[in-house]
């Protein structure tokens, strides 16, 4: 690319300029390995695409792997802060291999890697690795053992840049350690405040949602690293990705054409100041909270068979959680004659790693999220799927905090976050319909 060119480019791109944080690591640093520990919202993810993409044009590097957590982030990240910028590029000068996951930038490349499948990142040698959330993929220490660290054996020259929110004191947590004591490697930490492009009071209002202290808002906001005992099943920023972008239109009652299996779990509050919420789901959208005071059941069971009975589309099946006054609403519901299936979320998992059906209720909530279910924008909801919290015990069993638990650190019941778990309760088998009116013909199972 002609010297020419790049000055065109870079006044194309001039709507980006690095911040303190960004330019103390991308562009300030010379270190062959940089650590960068940091809160949520810092701008390392963009920072790092900016670096990449003129550092290609600029044939610094001729080879680049981007290093991340799973497929779908892969795809958002290219979405949202790579094409922004190469669409500014001359077409000819550029190319996105979309099942390759390849990018090419005037003759030099790009390998997008997701931690999932860890058995595709060996066997390469790059001048410049990222690794993208590396307080996640991490965990896995084969990636750093067996791929990524012979990698930069085999090229002396190549720089490794590894980014993100801690998530324990494991293998991130001794690699920043270890900077301190080795040779041409440097840690760097931040927190949300130092994104000057974020303002203070949305930052203010995250440490609000995470529960406004303790070991969450220290590792979240302030980028520390912080011992695991329980930790937070989703995350904020999974939780935030899975609200936002077309999910913005699911708000007031919007319902998703097509689909082919409808499910709605139903969270019964216990006392007077919970309330109890119905998530309406179809296949992986949940599109619809509908919460209620309810002081009497039987005018909740009238509400809820208005409901189903005024869907244009009829759901395949009701959970309704029948552990304490929920069975009576079961009862009720059953009666009206509405396909209602029981449950039981205190009873014992068939799965010998679940403490019991709520954990693999939740369990499986967490893979649908990161497979891309998409939720509603809901504050509420948001805070309390960030404070549901788990712990793995001794013997391997995994187990998600009480109600009682998690209702004393959010100062309410998380009833929204459990409807839409329940609406995971167990695997449903599609109703056969007629189209045109929504009727149910037959009934569902599980």
């Amino acid at each position: 690319m002609r010297r020419s060119q790049r000055r065109v480019v870079r006044r194309q791109n001039s709507d980006f300029s690095y911040s303190p944080a960004q330019r103390a690591v991308f562009c300030d640093c010379n270190a062959r390995v940089r650590l960068i520990a940091k809160g949520r919202r810092l701008g390392f993810t963009k920072g790092a695409a900016y670096y990449v993409v003129h550092s290609m044009l600029d044939g610094v590097y001729g080879s680049v792997l981007w290093g991340d957590t799973i497929h779908q982030n892969i795809r958002n990240y290219v979405s949202r802060y790579f094409m922004p910028m190469l669409k500014k590029i001359p077409k000819e000068l550029w190319q996105w291999k979309v099942s390759e996951k390849l990018l090419t930038i005037s003759g030099n490349t790009c390998d997008f890697r997701s931690a999932d499948n860890p058995e595709n990142w060996e066997g390469f040698g790059y001048d410049l690795i990222v690794l993208n959330e590396a307080g996640i993929i991490l965990k896995n220490r084969y990636l750093w053992q067996n791929a990524v660290r012979p990698m930069m054996l085999d090229n002396p020259n190549s720089v490794a840049i590894i980014g993100g929110t801690p998530k324990g004191k494991g293998l991130f947590y001794e690699l920043y350690k270890q900077a301190a004591k080795r040779k041409n490697w440097q840690a760097f930490k931040f927190s949300s405040y130092d994104n000057p492009n974020l303002d203070k009071g949305a930052i203010d209002e995250m440490l609000t949602e995470l529960g406004g202290e303790g070991g969450v808002v220290r590792q979240e906001i302030y980028g520390d690293f912080i011992d695991e005992g329980t930790c937070e099943l989703f995350g904020y920023e999974l939780v935030s990705m899975a609200m936002e972008g077309e999910t913005s239109q699911y708000r007031g009652g919007f319902t998703p054409k097509g689909g082919r299996l409808d499910v709605w779990g139903i969270d019964v509050a216990r006392q007077g100041d919970d309330m109890s919420v119905i998530a309406k789901r179809r296949d992986s959208i949940i599109y619809e909270l509908v919460r209620k005071s309810t002081p009497d059941l039987m005018n909740f069971a009238d509400f809820i068979a208005s409901d189903y009975h005024d869907a244009a589309r009829k759901p395949d099946a009701i959970f309704v959680e029948i552990n304490g006054l929920g069975a009576g609403l079961y009862d009720r519901l059953r009666q009206l004659g509405l396909p209602v299936l029981p449950a039981d979320v205190g009873a014992k998992s068939m799965n010998g790693k679940m403490f019991n059906r709520r954990a693999e209720m939740y369990k499986r909530l967490k893979s649908a999220l990161t497979m891309g279910l998409k939720l509603p924008q809901d504050r509420k909801l948001h805070a309390e799927l960030c404070a549901i919290e788990y712990e793995v015990r001794e013997n391997g069993v995994f187990k998600i905090a009480s109600k009682d638990e998690l209702k004393r650190a959010l100062g309410y019941s998380p009833d929204s976050a459990d409807a839409c778990a329940l609406s995971y309760f167990a695997d449903v088998v599609p109703m056969e319909r007629d189209e045109t009116s929504g009727r149910n013909l037959s009934a569902g199972a599980w």
